[in-house]
């Protein structure tokens, strides 16, 4: 009767082992590895680099003022003139 009942549990034990075996083959299986990354061709990173110098050179070397702000720009060379005829510096005027 005491062996009947050990025969039962090792049963039982077999089983959930068994069942935790298969959730585990399942995972593995059903897990997605990645690949590890390629390295891009020659041809595609010569391609950037034109591309990157196409870019470059159709780009204007200094940014276009507009009529509005090269007279701002004007104005700010004048007062800066003024201030340095008056011996006022930049630390003077962030004093105020």
């Amino acid at each position: 009767m005491g062996h009947e009942k050990e025969l039962s549990q090792a049963g039982s034990c077999f089983d959930s082992n068994r069942d935790r075996l298969s959730e585990h083959q399942h995972r593995q299986k059903t897990k997605t590895h990645n690949p590890p990354a390629e390295m891009p061709s020659i041809t595609k990173i010569a391609g950037a680099v034109v591309g990157l110098a196409a870019l470059a050179s159709a780009l204007p070397a200094v940014p276009r003022l507009n009529p509005r702000a090269m007279k701002m720009y004007e104005f700010s060379k004048r007062q800066n003139a003024a201030a340095a005829a008056l011996g006022i510096t930049d630390i003077d005027i962030l004093q105020l």
